[in-house]
């Protein structure tokens, strides 16, 4: 959401120093740009990685630069992967689990990119496991390690250690159940995001075979709300994170007596909008 102004005079673009599509690209300084066009600018407008606020389209030309630098943002393709575990001790109370992303980004073709991610150790306690009525109520702490690659910016490398502590619930009625999710980032570099994040879903287990290859279906619907607490003004902040409702459609399948394969689809409903769209699959094996 910003304001929106059309003119037909010189138009003159301020390009930020990074590509748009380039998260870790290396600094440049800034180049401008002046057109006599018919040119529509927002601002603020949500840029991705890095990429400085605003947003600039110019009618009847689709790629305008300035010393070789788009102004466009070109379609970016960002793929993540996670690795983890999870062991319970204490009778099921307790347990403590890592997880360990890899990403591939790949953008218009001048360039991609591959690395581990920041790992994240959790350790959970559950204050109420009542599992013959269907009650859990958990809290824990994330800690998220700057093991990845930092994100460049023009006051040096940022690579915060996140802090995260949480709160979920679940509560099941035979076959449908509702559950919810609560947790605040805390960043320790004050150049970061501290954002607060909500989750609520509820589901029904429409098909169950505890003898069978597939043992149970169970459709979800989810709603994730994402809420920065600073750093809000897109047009000062190195860092930007906007507030964000998505919506996840999905299901979980349970394959053979100890596998549980979930699958989804999640769309953002509110702009500015970080993705377009985002296809989900985990696989959790228990033991």
């Amino acid at each position: 959401p910003g304001t929106t102004t059309t003119t037909t005079t010189p138009v003159t673009v301020t390009v930020p120093g990074n590509r748009p599509n380039d998260p870790n690209g290396s600094p440049a300084p800034p180049t401008t740009v002046t057109r006599l066009v018919t040119a529509t600018t927002t601002t603020p407008g949500f840029a991705g990685f890095n990429a400085g606020p605003g947003a600039v389209t110019v009618s009847g030309s689709p790629y305008v630069s300035a010393n070789g630098l788009d102004l466009t943002r070109p379609r970016t393709h960002f793929y993540r992967e996670t690795f983890g575990f999870e062991k319970s001790f204490l009778g099921g109370d307790a347990s403590f689990g890592m997880r360990v992303p890899t990403f591939q980004i790949q953008g218009d073709g001048s360039f991609t990119q591959s690395d581990f991610g920041d790992i994240t150790a959790v350790g959970k306690y559950a204050l109420v496991n009542d599992l013959d009525a269907g009650r859990v109520l958990t809290g824990g702490l994330a800690v998220t390690a700057p093991t990845g690659p930092a994100v460049r910016l023009a006051s040096g490398d940022l690579n915060s250690t996140l802090l995260q502590p949480f709160v979920g619930y679940i509560r099941a009625y035979d076959r449908f159940y509702y559950q919810g999710f609560s947790s605040l980032v805390v960043p320790t570099d004050g150049r970061d995001v501290t954002t607060f994040f909500n989750s609520f879903a509820v589901g029904y287990a429409a098909y169950r075979n505890p003898n069978g290859l597939l043992t149970s279906f169970t459709p979800t619907l989810e709603v994730h709300v994402s809420t920065p607490l600073n750093h809000r003004d897109p047009l000062t902040a190195e860092v930007y994170v906007p507030d964000l409702v998505a919506f996840t459609a999905g299901a979980h399948l349970g394959l053979g007596g100890r596998s549980l394969l979930t699958v989804g689809t999640s769309v953002p409903v509110t702009g500015p909008r970080p993705y377009q769209v985002e296809a989900i699959a985990f696989l959790n094996m228990f033991f």
